[in-house]
């Protein structure tokens, strides 16, 4: 909460933009780290295991450290995005009920990481967060269309309910 609160108080709204990037570093760096450990732990290729298996055994540590639970909704992967739900952020619980989203550091994470896993180029926005009186936080990772169309929505009112009707009714901005 220290790094949060002295960039805020550093370089004001730059912040969340610099938690992201923080997070992006993170994720790629953690990437190779799990790869290189996952194949000497597991003797296997992590392109050749199950994702659902890859992906928790990855955010374990995560949870045990208290950066929370989290459920990963594959189900629209085939159309280039996929939703991640953090259940008691470590970030978001400790700043409270702020009014809006909070957690650029997770959204990072996920960027880096899930880039470096699946070798091609993705962002991450939250659309829905604990400190918004929230009861879970909720991700959107994918190409930066999708983000761009879900910050766009966000922007003009929507909720994480309306951003994933649109995005599964193919929706995106021209």
């Amino acid at each position: 909460m220290g790094l949060v609160e002295g960039l805020q108080e550093e370089v004001g709204d730059a912040s969340a933009a610099t938690m992201y990037t923080i997070g992006c570093e993170w994720g790629q760096k953690d990437a190779f780290f799990f790869e290189k450990w996952f194949e000497k732990e597991f003797d296997q290729n992590i392109r050749q295991t199950n994702l659902l298996f890859l992906l928790e055994t990855w955010w374990w540590p995560f949870t045990a450290q208290g950066w929370g639970r989290w459920e990963v909704d594959m189900g629209d992967r085939k159309q280039g995005f996929m939703f991640i739900n953090i259940f008691d952020s470590a970030v978001a619980r400790t700043l409270g009920d702020v009014g809006k989203p909070v957690c650029y550091l997770y959204a990072g994470l996920f960027a880096g990481f899930f880039t470096e896993l699946v070798r091609k180029q993705l962002s991450c926005i939250e659309i829905q967060c604990y400190s918004m009186g929230e009861t879970y936080c909720k991700f959107l990772l994918g190409g930066q269309d999708r983000i761009d169309a879900a910050a766009f929505w966000m922007n003009e009112g929507a909720t994480a309910r309306d951003i994933e009707k649109r995005l599964r009714a193919g929706e995106v901005l021209r």
